[in-house]
């Protein structure tokens, strides 16, 4: 259970990465 419960860990981590980087370049390409 120590694989899954890493494995979700890095999914969510990953995620929440994306998703300030989308945001960030959302609001650079808004801005430029």
């Amino acid at each position: 259970s120590s694989v899954i419960d890493i494995n979700e860990c890095d999914e969510y981590y990953i995620e929440k990465i994306l998703d300030k980087k989308i945001r960030y370049y959302q609001k650079y390409y808004l801005i430029k």
